[in-house]
């Protein structure tokens, strides 16, 4: 089951490796209030219709930001010219009714994927995948096309492109190390 704590976390899938996969689609975690809430939040409570150009900026507040990548082919192809009342306009109604049936796809789609792998996965078994590595064989995916945030600090230090330096410290007994000692006492800084 998916619920959304005040429209901030997913807290649905319990899975970190699933909501940061490249396959999660977020719009799972939201019910129809959110919905209703993002177009208030852009429209006002007493708009029941709107204008095309408006519904990017009520996505935008469903989401708190951007749209997802996983969700802007799904909702692109949901709201286009078809479904609208007027040719610019479409209905609070219309737009929750499609909302709900995209949710509703969502879920269908994380319970069709239950019990089987990740389709980011490469490997069924530990034994596959320690095979794979000591023929130094290539990866289908890297790592970064695989999920769209490191999950542990092993991840994290592979994702970064920082050069890793020594840290340095001049040794105390140095005669130069007491010459500077002296000179920022004295209160030359150089």
């Amino acid at each position: 089951m998916t619920m959304a704590f005040f429209g901030l976390t997913a807290l649905g899938p319990q899975n970190a490796f699933e909501v940061n996969s490249t396959t999660f689609r977020y719009i799972q975690v939201f019910d129809e209030q959110d919905f209703k809430d993002a177009w208030i939040k852009v429209n006002g409570p007493d708009a029941l219709h709107v204008h095309r150009p408006r519904l990017p900026l009520v996505f935008k507040a469903l989401f708190h930001g951007p749209v997802p990548a996983n969700e802007q082919g799904p909702i692109s192809e949901a709201f286009e010219n078809g479904v609208f009342e007027t040719p610019e306009t479409i209905s609070l109604d219309s737009y929750l009714k499609i909302m709900v049936r995209l949710r509703e796809e969502a879920d269908e789609q994380s319970r069709a994927r239950e019990g089987r792998p990740n389709p980011n996965c490469e490997f069924n078994s530990t034994s596959e995948m320690s095979l794979a590595i000591r023929k130094n064989a290539a990866m289908k995916h890297e790592l970064q096309t695989k999920l769209t945030a490191p999950l542990t600090g092993t991840q994290e230090y592979g994702w970064s492109k920082q050069d890793l330096k020594a840290p340095t410290a001049g040794r105390g007994g140095s005669d130069i190390t007491k010459f500077a000692a002296e000179l920022i006492k004295n209160g030359i800084y150089y």
